[in-house]
């Protein structure tokens, strides 16, 4: 028997579109809490990070819409910092773009590369924000593993972003400058208080709905309901 398996609605939705296949099941990906758990690591001023992958153009434009949205939170923020990790063909053309901002944006753009998976954590911890826009998701790892290491997420509604963010662990924006400027600023001067509570539900959302152990039973409970066949209960 097949059974088809989807890790986003939004595949599912794109699977019948376009290839007519009929998607029987959404499992999203599952995030190990217990690697990416909040141990926040000290630093001055507020850090905003991203993490992508530079391989694809829809992805880059969403973070050149970050990068011309930090320089505008510069001139309305003192110590503001943007940390953006990943590697691929279009980096050369991003530390282009980079390097053409004036020194006092662009001295406060960390390149931090390719991380491994084991230091994401890390990488996450010295955030205060995350930020992701992109033009091309399902449903970013990245953002989930943030959420678990309890760091706000602020996103654009692209994929099943919606089914993951809502008020009480981050919030949505139109992936356009002056907006995610408005927005960002206005995270900036918030009480510390309302980011921590935020961190805190993000990382209770994803134990409750989007941990590891969660996926796995979701596997389980399938091949048990769906392979009545095989031979004792696998789960």
């Amino acid at each position: 028997m097949n059974y088809n398996i989807s890790n986003s609605k939004i595949l599912k939705d794109i699977f019948f579109e376009y290839e007519g296949i009929k998607i029987d099941e959404v499992i999203y990906n599952g995030i190990d809490e217990t690697i990416f758990y909040p141990n926040k690591i000290s630093h001055k001023g507020f850090v905003i990070g991203t993490a992508i992958k530079f391989y694809y153009e829809d992805k880059v434009k969403g973070l050149y819409i970050l990068i011309e949205s930090f320089k505008e939170i510069c001139k309305q923020n003192g110590e503001v910092f943007l940390k953006i990790a990943g590697e691929g063909p279009l980096q050369n053309d991003v530390n282009i773009f980079i390097n053409s901002l004036d020194s006092e944006v662009k001295n406060k753009i960390m390149m931090a590369g390719e991380i491994p998976y084991n230091d994401m954590p890390k990488f996450y911890n010295s955030l205060d924000l995350y930020a992701q826009i992109s033009f091309q998701d399902a449903l970013s790892n990245s953002i989930l593993e943030a959420m678990s290491c309890e760091v706000p997420v602020i996103a654009n509604d692209i994929g099943d972003v919606k089914f993951v963010l809502d008020t009480e662990v981050g919030w949505m924006v139109e992936p356009k400058v002056e907006k995610l400027t408005s927005y960002i600023s206005y995270l900036i001067n918030i009480d510390d208080n309302i980011l921590k509570e935020k961190g805190r539900q993000a990382r209770k959302k994803i134990i409750d709905k989007f941990s590891l152990e969660k996926t796995i039973k979701s596997y389980l409970n399938l091949i048990n309901t769906n392979c009545a066949h095989t031979n004792g209960d696998l789960s």
